[in-house]
């Protein structure tokens, strides 16, 4: 397929931004330590729960959930920057990023944050799938809370409050973005 009809359908929205595919580490470090940590960090966990999946005696099962993970780490963020009455928010311009908007972390994040929850419940065992889905979304939601915390303090993401200030507009995003 030719580049240029790719570029010019998936990023017509964003033509205009002067973005790389790749920025060298040392030079985000510079200008913000804790994203280059936090991205490599979460590339690397990544990474890990990829060889956990693939070596584990039941392979195939965990390799379908790990591919999960990431695939719905993608659609949730092309569902919220594509769709106008939800794209308020942008991440910071990462050392590896996917497209102009998305940085090739935030799949992984998303990998790290639903893969390593899924496998702790599936090894306690329990006995009702309610149990599983609760404790699940437990500890997803401790991991991702974290780094929707950390990372709004630290700029690796933003949210682009354009709208009436009467509730603290923060407060009432992050209710809604946990209830994911």
């Amino acid at each position: 397929m030719d580049e240029n009809f790719f570029n010019h359908h998936f990023y017509s929205k964003w033509d205009h931004f002067d973005w790389k595919h790749w920025t060298d580490p040392s030079e985000i470090y510079q200008l913000n330590p804790t994203f280059v940590i936090g991205e490599y960090l979460f590339i690397f966990l990544s990474i890990l729960s990829f060889i956990h999946a693939i070596t584990r005696k039941n392979k195939l099962y965990y390799l379908i959930g790990w591919i999960c993970t990431i695939s719905s780490g993608i659609a949730n963020d092309a569902f919220f920057m594509w769709l106008p009455f939800v794209d308020n928010f942008w991440h910071s311009q990462a050392s590896i990023m996917i497209t102009p908007r998305l940085p090739l972390y935030i799949p992984c994040l998303y990998n790290v944050t639903l893969y390593f929850p899924l496998v702790a419940v599936l090894k306690l065992n329990l006995s009702s799938r309610i149990q599983e889905g609760l404790i699940g979304g437990i500890l997803g939601e401790l991991m991702y809370s974290s780094f929707d915390i950390i990372g709004a303090k630290y700029l690796w993401w933003t949210w682009l409050i354009f709208y009436d200030n009467s509730l603290n507009s923060f407060d009432f995003q992050q209710i809604f973005i946990y209830a994911y």
